[in-house]
């Protein structure tokens, strides 16, 4: 379920909506982030440069969060909970306002996945941790600023 407010899409028409080609984009950035993650985590882990298995465990799960905030964009209406009541009139917007704010936020966990990434093998890269908690915070920033405007957008649209 994506909970974005307190209006339930259960009653709200089915809508299906064929994604385009900027979805496929953001789809492919957060795959393409997940995977650079995953080869800049193996390279040292590999040479030796980490000793710690921490990072598998951070791995697994930013991988299993992508799958499932990917699902988010495929999302059936009626587990969509709406922060505006939705009708015939606005839920096709709505919709899609709901997931394209999913594949956003999947591209941002990502971001948090290889800023992880740079935790773990900080010193291979010659990262330090004061960028790396720079890193972090342009990141929540970027995801404050991206529900500030899908609620922006989505009261607009009522």
């Amino acid at each position: 379920m994506l909970n974005l407010g307190f209006y339930s899409g259960k009653n709200a028409p089915a809508v299906r909506l064929v994604p385009t080609r900027l979805d496929r984009m953001m789809e492919l950035m957060a795959l393409l982030l997940l995977v650079a993650a995953w080869v800049l985590v193996l390279i040292p882990y590999f040479k030796g440069a980490i000793d710690t298995e921490r990072w598998l465990t951070s791995m697994i799960l930013s991988t299993v969060m992508f799958a499932w905030v990917a699902w988010t964009g495929y999302m059936p209406v009626r587990l969509i909970k709406f922060p505006v009541r939705v009708h015939e009139g606005n839920i096709v917007i709505q919709y899609l306002y709901a997931t394209r704010f999913g594949r956003v936020l999947n591209i941002l966990l990502q971001l948090c996945c290889v800023s992880s990434v740079f935790y773990f093998a900080g010193a291979y890269y010659g990262i330090s941790y004061e960028t790396v908690k720079w890193i972090f915070l342009v990141v929540a920033v970027l995801f404050m600023v991206a529900m500030i405007v899908y609620y922006i957008l989505a009261i607009h649209h009522r």
